[in-house]
């Protein structure tokens, strides 16, 4: 008689393949989720095991297991960028660097004067 252990099942399938193969998904969802330029949508794991016979008298089968990860599209970058002609009249872009707003800060001197700079 066989017993639970070794009847075929999620947990032993190929020794815990099918687990190993949740778990790998598992990795990149939360890789991905902890990646502040991605999205902040769910994101889907589907684990497949395709089962199909192997033999004329279907005693034995054959099983394979696979996972895919569904990652919602990421967050898109997005920049400014300044159109001039150059002095031999070719177009061309140049980035407009983001600019820090000015901190308010206070400059001692070395004579003990402060300064309020904005």
């Amino acid at each position: 008689m066989i017993t639970e252990n070794e009847r075929l099942s999620l947990k032993n399938i190929g020794q815990g393949a099918v687990i190993n193969e949740f778990d790998s998904a598992f990795q990149k969802v939360i890789t991905s989720i902890m990646d502040h330029n991605s999205s902040d949508k769910p994101r889907t794991i589907t684990i497949q095991a395709k089962v199909g016979p192997t033999n004329d008298s279907r005693n034995l089968i054959g099983i394979e297991v696979t996972n895919d990860v569904k990652n919602p599209k990421s967050k898109p970058f997005i920049t400014s960028a300044t159109l001039g002609v150059d002095s031999r009249g070719r177009a061309y872009a140049q980035e407009i660097p983001k600019q820090q707003l000015p901190l308010p800060i206070k400059v001692v001197d070395f004579e003990g004067k402060t300064e309020t700079s904005s």
